[in-house]
């Protein structure tokens, strides 16, 4: 089970209904809230680390708020009556569940991996950045048998990947490059002078043709493309083809590929 920070928020307000909005007046919690500091508890564990990026002082917070209320808990689970869980000194006076609502609330439900990396070639952060959440929704679909979603993620950062190394090039560049495509037959028809209307067949071909990837990672990405387009109902009951474990990690892989060759 993976849980993201607001589902836990909901949870507390859903719960502490009685209170203000800000769970500024959480009352003492004693034996009688031991379920819903123990289902409490069950949801932080499904949190994903990444998505708690605390400072030195939120950490020091959030260490003591969640050591306090583990601690009733434990007692409460053996059946003693005598742990609560109330204001405390040690976090200015405030209710643990009021700092762990607060600290919760300002986390992110988005947050790449850790291990989602080699993408410092691109020098805009934000769309670095954009590039690193979808790569890491991507892996995690795949982890979790979305066989379509991780196909289809994968063939839309390949997209956007050789878009950004296009548009890199001058403009006579890409645009001689698709007129010797044309020549050649590779490509049935001259692109839009526009970049951002180009298709991933035409980026595949161009950036191939530019050098900016390797035939080995065009050929990954060509099949990434055929298998992205079970996007469309349609056209994936006239080709028969259907989201599967290889056609995901077919993508994953061309997008490897690629970052590969962009570095």
């Amino acid at each position: 089970m993976r849980v993201v920070p607001s589902q836990i928020v909901t949870f507390l307000r859903a719960n502490f209904h009685n209170c203000q909005d800000d769970l500024s007046d959480v009352p003492v919690l004693h034996y009688q809230n031991h379920r819903v500091v123990a289902i409490f508890l069950d949801l932080l564990d499904a949190v994903p680390s990444e998505l708690l990026v605390l400072n030195p002082e939120d950490m020091a917070k959030y260490a003591i708020a969640h050591s306090a209320i583990k601690l009733a808990n434990t007692l409460w689970s053996a059946n003693r009556i005598d742990g609560a869980v109330k204001p405390m000194k040690e976090l200015n006076g405030l209710h643990p569940f009021k700092v762990m609502y607060d600290l919760l609330a300002k986390s992110k439900d988005e947050a790449a991996d850790a291990s989602v990396a080699g993408l410092n070639f691109i020098r805009d952060e934000a769309f670095q950045e954009i590039l690193r959440l979808d790569i890491s929704s991507a892996n995690r679909a795949l982890g979790n048998g979305e066989w379509k979603a991780a196909t289809v993620l994968a063939g839309s950062i390949i997209e956007a990947l050789l878009l950004w190394a296009v548009k890199n090039q001058t403009g006579a560049a890409h645009s001689a490059a698709a007129t010797a495509l044309v020549a050649s037959g590779t490509l049935g028809k001259k692109p839009d002078s526009n970049l951002d209307r180009w298709g991933l067949h035409d980026l595949i071909e161009v950036a191939a043709h530019l050098e900016l990837i390797g035939e080995t990672t065009a050929c990954g990405a060509r099949l990434a493309k055929d298998f992205r387009n079970l996007i469309h109902p349609g056209r994936a009951v006239r080709t028969g083809l259907q989201a599967t474990l290889g056609g995901a990690q077919i993508a994953l892989g061309a997008l490897d590929f690629v970052i590969q060759d962009l570095s």
